[in-house]
């Protein structure tokens, strides 16, 4: 038998951690396997028309899931005829033939199914109904306020980075694979490694604080996300490029993850060479003071 929890875990903040603690805990109780259920894309692609921007992608999802003690995990491709499924029909035809559903561990706010119309109400029918046991874990909150992703993707893109640090109870990260850049950075003695627009960037362009991982390395840097428009108003793709602190040599590493731990200053325009250089090594020193080094 299983014991389920389903939801889309983005960010897997600590109203997600609740749930899946009590998710392992209640399946050992019983002597079941924990399976979690996640949804990808995100069920809100296919009915908003407004784009939804992922705290973490799916691949992060599930690595943050793997380290939760979850036995299972289960990614269900969520497409417009899997949308049109009534919530009884996916308890009984998925969850109960398919998976042996035997307990269920879900939010009281959680909903599920065509229109939403699955709630824990009628979750608590349908154990009766279906003899499955159900536990449903109040929503954590934090000041009166319901932790969600939501909340989380308006205080990254309020630039919040430590409020959403306490939420996530993480640093929120950014992934991308390392690209040639214009050199521009070498050539005025502050050299940078430039990184892949990641499919996740939630806060805003400008300077920030971060730590970068690579192949099981730290390296603390200034991060600049934006389009360049510090000596040329030349139309560009935004960007993102690091400059690693206390660093020399040559970057080899293909892929990078950064981490934010503080904004510094906004992006702005320069009128010259001499001003850049000014600003970044004030940028430089920001960093290393605030992480006393």
């Amino acid at each position: 038998m299983t014991a389920i929890g389903m939801g889309v875990f983005d960010g897997l903040h600590l109203g997600h951690r609740k749930v899946l603690r009590n998710l392992s805990d209640y399946a050992k109780k019983m002597s079941y396997k924990s399976l979690v259920i996640t949804f990808e894309p995100h069920p809100e692609k296919i009915w908003n028309k407004e784009p939804i921007y992922y705290i973490n992608s799916l691949q992060q999802r599930l690595e943050l899931i793997a380290k939760m003690n979850i036995d299972y995990c289960l990614v269900i491709n969520f497409s417009h005829s899997f949308a049109l499924l009534e919530a009884e029909d996916f308890i009984l035809k998925v969850l109960k033939e398919k998976l042996n559903l035997g307990a269920m561990v879900v939010s009281e706010d959680y909903r599920f199914g065509y229109k939403a119309k699955g709630t824990s109400k009628l979750l608590d029918k349908l154990s009766r109904k279906y003899d499955f046991k159900l536990k449903v874990i109040k929503p954590l909150k934090i000041s009166g306020e319901i932790i969600n992703s939501t909340s989380i993707r308006k205080l990254l893109a309020q630039k919040k980075l430590n409020q959403a640090k306490k939420l996530l109870r993480r640093e929120y990260f950014i992934e991308g694979n390392v690209i040639k850049g214009s050199q521009v950075g070498r050539k005025i003695g502050f050299p940078t490694v430039n990184i892949s627009e990641s499919e996740n960037v939630l806060i805003p362009e400008g300077v920030y604080t971060v730590m970068v991982q690579a192949k099981n390395k730290q390296y603390h840097a200034v991060a600049n996300i934006g389009y360049k428009p510090t000596v040329s108003h030349e139309l560009r793709k935004r960007h993102i490029e690091l400059h690693l602190l206390n660093y020399k040599g040559y970057f080899r590493a293909k892929r990078v993850r950064v981490h934010f731990i503080k904004w510094l200053r906004n992006e702005r325009h320069f009128k010259n060479i001499p001003d850049l250089q000014r600003a970044i090594a004030a940028d430089v020193k920001k960093a290393k003071n605030l992480l006393n080094i």
